[in-house]
């Protein structure tokens, strides 16, 4: 069965069947998000002996799916139809789910324990940092060394007898070739041997598929900072106070030196999502080479500032700090290495906010 095909007869499943099964991908519904949820309801449904249908559910609103070009990409792609084909959270039927499966996340936001998600995950594959939760949940496939969670939903597929459509290999292929940019960073060998298997099946030019993803994951133009920072973002909760992180394309120094006008814009969004610290991440194409840098941005109180200023001091060089107001500033830091993903700093930085 075609991708498209499986996501027409998902959505009528969804809108008529009174108790199904749900993939779900995290918060920042990225491509692996994405491709990780629909592969893996795919593989769940279509399996020998299946005895429930399961639906891909996208982690977020249509409206920031449109923003990433990337993923409209991907859609286009394979003519799937972002309003006719695809289910969101807000369409989440409480009553009518009785089994999840998590897919590029071990741990549920507040959003998803609103909705009772944490009382129905059977079954967690993940390649973040191992939370210690849903210990009884099988599948419980977490491993931090492969790139992408795609190549885990891709080898749990090779590994039992079922046969993939072409599609559905091409669909995996995205997000491999984007989160370890073309299997030169991040790429363990578990990459490397699915990428291979999948290549076989789909006679696919990676090079060629991957310079048309990054075209669009790294055009920024026309686009408002606020729009760019909801992308990738992700939202994190401690025990008295929310977090969060941004992912983005465009170097956060180069915004800093150019924009400084928009500092407002990131007070206010702090103050609308209730945030005591946040941060933006950026991974960006040096200019007229194909090498990446990373640089780092990280805003809160002065006495936050103070304290993540005299703990974060490894793998990084701090490049300014500027103090707006008293209870506002930023961190403005280069990365030292491009292999340094939200993966790695989520855990650091919250690490050192716990100890606050």
């Amino acid at each position: 069965m075609k991708i498209k095909e499986f996501l027409k007869k998902s959505k009528l499943i969804y809108e008529s069947v009174l108790s199904k099964g749900v993939v779900l991908g995290n918060q920042a519904a990225d491509l692996d998000s994405i491709v990780s949820s629909i592969s893996m309801a795919y593989y769940l449904s279509l399996k020998k002996d299946s005895p429930t249908s399961y639906v891909p559910i996208i982690n977020s609103t249509k409206s920031i799916i449109k923003s990433k070009k990337e993923c409209m990409y991907l859609l286009d792609y394979f003519s799937i139809d972002l309003e006719q084909d695809l289910l969101f959270l807000s369409e989440w039927k409480k009553d009518e789910i009785n089994d999840v499966i998590l897919v590029d996340h071990n741990e549920l936001d507040m959003k998803e324990k609103d909705l009772g998600i944490h009382k129905l995950v059977s079954g967690v594959i993940d390649h973040h940092s191992d939370k210690q939760l849903f210990l009884k949940s099988s599948p419980r496939i977490i491993d931090i060394s492969v790139g992408s969670c795609s190549t885990l939903v891709a080898d749990l597929i090779f590994n039992s007898d079922f046969k993939l459509d072409k599609s559905v290999a091409t669909l995996l292929l995205f997000p491999i070739l984007s989160d370890t940019s073309n299997l030169t960073i991040r790429t363990s060998d578990k990459d490397f041997k699915i990428v291979e298997q999948l290549k076989k099946i789909t006679e696919i030019d990676l090079n060629l598929l991957y310079y048309k993803i990054e075209k669009f994951k790294f055009d920024t133009s026309k686009e408002d900072i606020l729009i760019s920072l909801m992308k990738d973002y992700k939202q994190y909760e401690l025990e008295y106070n929310t977090w969060g992180l941004s992912s983005v394309t465009f170097s956060v120094i180069d915004w800093i030196n150019e924009s400084k006008t928009e500092i407002n814009k990131i007070e206010k969004l702090m103050h609308e999502k209730s945030l005591f610290f946040y941060g933006i991440l950026s991974c960006f194409k040096i200019k007229d080479t194909t090498e990446f840098k990373r640089d780092l941005i990280l805003f809160s109180n002065k006495n936050i500032l103070d304290k993540i200023k005299f703990n974060l001091i490894k793998d990084v060089t701090l490049v300014e700090r500027n103090e707006i107001h008293k209870s506002f500033g930023y961190l403005l830091y280069e990365i030292n290495f491009v292999s340094l993903t939200r993966k790695h700093w989520h855990p650091e930085l919250e690490k050192i906010l716990k100890d606050l």
